[in-house]
């Protein structure tokens, strides 16, 4: 086709062969000499075309093309066609974030106690922690210099200078904010059409203002890359960098902790009027902290480095194929932790600089070999890696480690593919694994895995409709990171109590002398495709983990072990559908529907490790417990008889069991899922929802905020009289007696709360972890031009703008202190963040 096109546009010059003589000046001639592209060999000095047959040299290429004659024949060859392109995008993201659901606290009981049968003020300097005192209504300034309070002390109404007491707020939260912005540059040197060399930039920087006061973020980061392809080579190097500055770390809880002490500031104290005194903090108790005293340590600080590099070849000739990968990473951390002098648990203050560093080196090599003769199509595949990590941790209390491993994984794949004909296809994936470690006390040689599939087109003879069934069955070997910190394990030595005392300053002696992790993993599952607009899938799944790897505390020393061998099965099913609902595809509309349900369970624990405390504190925590669903929680409950009564004492009120038990389990039944979108013409709206069915969390928020008094719980109901606790008292018979739940007349240590510790019984505050929630709303206009300027889109957004849940606490999706494996425990976890931002993006 290519010959007849140019044969056609050279009928001009055939025409030549005639003895028609063409008109041509001699200006015309010069200008056609001195064009790169001319045909300089056309005339002869008597301006007659030369009388050549017309030869074709070769397949004509795309591109901008020279032409030549001769005596004898027209030679066509290409015009290297050079340029440079140059895309990218300038991006800022604006955004502001307001705390989401919090635990209700009560603003009309004060500071003290019941004293002589009556209720009593008592001031800072008393030391009084509680706030079971009197009402806020009843009280009244005296206008007298006082240290604590501007407008002086509290006194009962008309006893003062008139001026009626009115709540402090005590916020620690504001409304924060996020600004995002980054550029990409994207510049493409190509050669007739064809990219030769190819540069590409990020640079981005994002500054957080958070929504814990005085504490702030930021975050810079660039990342380059150039890729050259040479003949049947492509070589290829980026090296990125990233630095991450915080105000306060929060490795040790410390923003649970302020959070924590504004909570539990009565609302007869303000800590925004000064946090020192002439003799140390200024707080409502030397027992407490004020939060902004916490916040004014400027030798706080956490900075992160991050530098990596890597290079990468692949050569491509014919069947073969072969890839190297090389790349190498090192990550510098420096905590500052310290507490000043005059903070609760810490008065002499303590000195706490932590820092970590991490140097990693992976070299990958992988060769394919393909074979596609039809109906068969066969490749074999071979890799190699070899990974060299070490990490150097060291604190200012002279605490040092240092881990250092190497690790060998190598495999080889068949995948054989062969269509049976036009509907029916069949393929299969077969390949070992090899794992060697210095850190592991065996190497494995022989990781089998197996996958098969089978594709049907045009499924019942109906055009369009797809099958895919699909079942494979997959071993690999693991350990623990060495450069993730198991030091949060020690706060398993504290109970709620000392919690504020809480230091992780000892890290895990070694990582060597353990098994590997083994992982075994059987899926099945069918996708059912209609057009690409519909497409239905299935999966199931049973994932066992042998040998699992999990901290656990000997002594005041943090050791790893292969503790347990657990398993978690389930089923995910997936819809997606989607539609033009106009011919001309103005309107269009994409629905992505997912179910997710899934168990664990711990099959079997090492003897004399069961009901190990994984997480938590020492009085309620995560735990291995064989034949129960991994990580399943535990703390005290009610003493109950043999038929479930609760047991009752001689005052009336409910006796605890302190022997620990299984109290809660936060895995839930099930997650469903959906994403929607609908675009017209240049206008977008997209929805994200989430409903999670079943789970549970332990609020020991709430527990605390009742023991203290602060809750709203309290507040409605410590004015109860007359309550009488359904059970049996320690008899047997059926409880009668009645009980006042705050009762003035007693020592405050016998009312319904303070009873049980500042914990409480675990067992009472387990509540449900469902909810329903918008995830992300957004709006989006994009439109398009023609010059310098090729796209622009603006997005409007919002996040966790809704959220339905039993539970009385936070988002049940927060972490204690921010740590990996500590869902289902609440004890002053952060609210999550709703948020309202703005995206302006342009590609040019």
């Amino acid at each position: 086709m290519r010959k007849i096109w140019l044969i056609a546009m050279l009928l001009p010059l055939l025409s030549a062969s005639q003895e028609v003589k063409p008109i041509l000046s001699n200006d015309y001639l010069s200008l056609i000499r001195k064009d790169t592209a001319a045909a300089s060999n056309w005339v002869d000095s008597t301006n007659n075309l030369r009388k050549a047959p017309l030869h074709f040299m070769g397949s004509l290429p795309n591109g901008i093309f020279n032409i030549k004659g001769s005596n004898q024949n027209i030679k066509i060859r290409t015009a290297f066609n050079r340029y440079i392109i140059i895309s990218g995008t300038i991006s800022l993201t604006s955004e502001l974030q307001k705390a989401n659901r919090q635990a209700s606290l009560q603003k009309e009981f004060i500071q003290g106690r019941n004293t002589n049968g009556t209720l009593s003020w008592q001031g800072p300097e008393t030391n009084e922690l509680f706030s079971y005192g009197p009402s806020v209504q009843t009280m009244e300034y005296d206008g007298s210099n006082y240290l604590y309070d501007v407008n002086g002390r509290v006194v009962p109404t008309s006893t003062g200078n008139g001026q009626a007491v009115k709540p402090y707020k005590n916020e620690i939260l504001r409304t924060g904010y996020t600004i995002n912005r980054h550029i990409t540059l994207n510049t493409k040197y190509k050669v007739n059409y064809q990219p030769i060399l190819t540069h590409y930039l990020k640079v981005g920087q994002s500054n957080d203002q958070l929504t814990i006061q005085k504490n702030k973020n930021r975050s810079s980061y660039i990342t380059s890359s150039l890729e050259a392809i040479i003949n049947k080579f492509i070589f290829s190097g980026t090296i990125n960098y990233k630095q991450q500055k915080f105000t306060h770390s929060n490795r040790n809880g410390f923003l649970n902790r302020v959070y924590q002490s504004a909570l539990l500031t009565p609302i007869s104290f303000s800590n925004e009027q000064g946090t020192s005194l002439a003799n140390g903090q200024r707080s409502y108790a030397t027992a407490a902290n004020n939060p902004f005293f916490l916040l004014e340590n400027n030798t706080h600080c956490f900075l992160q480095q991050q530098t990596s590099q890597g290079f990468f070849a692949e050569y491509k000739k014919n069947k073969w194929k072969a890839k190297l990968t090389q790349t190498s990473e090192t990550v510098n951390q420096r905590s500052n932790e310290s507490y000043q002098p005059g903070t609760a648990f810490f008065p002499s203050g303590i000195n706490l600089e932590r820092n970590q560093k991490d140097n990693n080196f992976l070299i990958n090599t992988n060769i394919v070999y393909t074979t596609n003769t039809y109906p068969f199509k066969m490749q074999w595949i071979g890799s190699y890696s070899f990974n060299s990590a070490a990490t150097d941790i060291s604190y200012l209390t002279n605490n040092k480690y240092r881990y250092h491993r190497f690790t060998h994984d190598a495999s080889l794949s068949f995948l054989p593919d062969y269509r049976i004909n036009n509907k029916l296809e069949v393929g299969a994936n077969l390949s070992n694994k090899m794992y060697s470690s210095s850190t592991t006390t065996n190497s494995q040689f022989l990781l089998p895995s197996i996958s098969v599939y089978t594709r049907i087109s045009d499924l019942f003879n109906a055009n369009y409709f797809n099958l895919k069934l699909f079942t494979s069955y997959n071993r690999l070997n693991s350990e623990p990171s060495i450069s993730k910190s198991v030091a949060g394990v020690a706060l398993l030595q504290y109970d709620v109590t000392q919690s504020a005392a809480y230091l992780p300053i000892t890290e895990v002696k070694t990582f060597k002398n353990l098994s590997p992790i083994k992982h075994k993993e059987l899926n099945a599952g069918a996708e059912l495709d209609y057009k690409g607009r519909i497409r239905l899938s299935a999966n199931w799944f049973n994932r066992k983990i042998i040998d699992d790897v999990f901290p656990t505390l000997s002594g005041q020393e943090i050791v790893i072990k292969n503790l347990a061998t657990h398993k978690s099965y389930g089923t995910e099913w997936e819809l997606y559908f989607s539609s033009s609902l106009w011919s001309s595809r103005k309107l269009n509309s994409t629905t992505n529907f997912s179910f997710t349900r899934y168990k664990s369970k711990v099959l079997q624990v090492q003897p004399g490790f069961d009901k190990t405390p994984i997480a938590g504190f020492s009085n309620v925590y995560k735990a291995l417990v064989q034949n129960q669903p991994l990580g399943v929680i535990m703390g005290s409950t009610w003493l109950k008889d043999a038929v479930g009564n609760k047991i009752i004492d001689s005052e009336g009120f409910p006796i605890v069991n302190n022997n620990k038990s299984i109290i809660g389990n936060s895995l839930p039944d099930f997650i469903m899922k959906l994403t929607n979108s609908v675009s017209y013409k240049k206008w977008g709206l997209n929805i994200d929802c989430e409903w999670k069915k079943g789970g549970e969390v332990w609020n020991g928020t709430q527990a605390m905020l009742d023991y203290y008094g602060r809750s709203q719980n309290t507040a409605n109901l410590r004015s109860t009289t007359n309550y009488v606790f359904e059970g049996v008292q320690q008899s047997g018979v059926h409880n009668n007696i009645p009980v006042n739940f705050y009762d003035a007349s007693k020592p405050l240590a016998q009312n319904r709360w303070v009873r049980y510790g500042e914990s409480g019984v675990a067992e009472e505050y387990i509540q449900k972890a469902d909810y329903i929630k918008i995830n992300t709303l957004g709006l989006y206009y994009k439109t398009n031009f023609k010059k310098h300027v090729q796209q622009l889109t603006v997005t409007v957004y919002a996040n966790n703008i809704l959220c339905w849940s039993p539970y009385k606490g936070a988002d049940v999706n927060q972490l204690l202190y921010d740590m990996a494996g500590t869902s289902g425990l609440d004890f002053f976890n952060l609210p999550s963040l709703r948020s309202f931002g703005c995206n302006i993006a342009i590609q040019f």
